[in-house]
């Protein structure tokens, strides 16, 4: 990714009031991703699959999948 403003899909979904269906959410950036393309833009300069680590209850901690996304992503889902 080129930007060096990003933003998670999972934080942003919680936003947009995909909390508790993250798999709707996960619909909305395959919208994106298509619609990027569609604007002529290279869709991995704006959308990236990555892998973080979220605190789970007694100090355990997972890996999860996650995307990162640029503003111009961020404007295709809104």
């Amino acid at each position: 990714m080129n930007s060096n403003e990003y933003w998670s899909a999972r934080d942003l979904a919680k936003i947009l009031g995909y909390a508790t269906n993250y798999r709707n959410f996960q619909k909305a950036i395959l919208k994106a991703e298509e619609a990027c393309k569609n604007s002529g833009q290279a869709v991995s300069d704006h959308i990236a699959q990555v892998r973080n680590m979220i605190n789970l209850g007694k100090g355990g901690r997972r890996e999860v999948e996650d995307v990162r996304l640029s503003r111009y992503a961020c404007y295709l889902i809104r």
